[in-house]
C-alpha cells in the first residue's frame, strides 16, 4: 500500500470501491476483505491506513453487501477495532452494476431495491442511507433499517440518535 505522505492525518473522508458477493465479504483481488483476514492478516495495512485518517474519519465500503447480516456486522466492526475512532459503513443490500440507461457514476453504488425514483432519478447508496450500517470501536452503532437486531437499534433516517456520526443508537425503551 502506497500512500503520499503528505496526506497524514488529513483524510476525512475515505470510500473504498470493491465488489462485495456475500454478507460481510469485499473483493479487494487477490485479497478477500472478511472479519478473518481484517484481524488475523491484513492488521499491518490498517496500521498505515491509520496515520492517514484523520481521528474521527469516515470510511464506507462502496461494495454490495458489505455490512449484510451477522457477517457483515462482524467485517464492520473487525475493521473498527483496527481504526479506532473512525465509523465504518457498509451496505446492507445488493446495488446495480451500471446498465444501459442507468449507468453507474465511478466509486458510487446504486440502490438495486430503488433503481428509479422521483422521476427516473438514480437512488446511490450513502452513508445516511436506510441501507447503510456503521460500526466504530468494536461496536455496531447504527443499524441498517433492514438489519434491526432484538434490542432495536434503528438506522431510520430521522432517528434522534444519528444527528451526528459520533452518536450512537438510542437504548431501547424500558419494557
Amino acid at each position: 500500500m502506497k500512500l503520499s505522505p503528505g496526506l497524514r492525518g488529513q483524510v476525512d473522508r475515505l470510500g473504498i470501491v470493491a465488489h462485495g458477493d456475500r454478507d460481510g465479504v469485499v473483493r479487494l483481488e487477490p485479497t478477500i476483505l472478511n472479519a478473518f483476514t481484517v484481524s488475523r492478516r491484513l492488521t499491518e495495512h490498517f496500521e498505515k491506513l491509520r496515520i492517514y485518517l484523520t481521528p474521527r474519519a469516515f470510511m464506507s465500503f462502496e461494495s454490495c453487501i458489505a455490512g449484510a447480516g451477522a457477517d457483515g456486522s462482524a467485517l464492520l466492526t473487525a475493521v473498527s477495532r483496527q481504526l479506532p475512532g473512525r465509523t465504518i459503513v457498509g451496505y446492507e443490500v445488493f446495488g446495480l452494476i451500471g446498465r444501459e440507461g442507468l449507468p453507474n457514476t465511478p466509486g458510487r453504488v446504486q440502490e438495486r431495491t430503488n433503481a428509479l425514483v422521483d422521476g427516473g432519478r438514480r437512488a446511490f447508496l450513502t452513508p445516511s442511507s436506510i441501507f447503510a450500517k456503521w460500526a466504530r470501536d468494536g461496536n455496531v452503532i447504527r443499524w441498517a433499517m433492514y438489519g434491526r437486531d432484538g434490542s432495536n437499534h434503528c438506522g431510520a433516517p430521522g432517528c434522534p440518535g444519528h444527528a451526528e456520526a459520533i452518536h450512537h443508537c438510542p437504548p431501547p425503551p424500558a419494557p
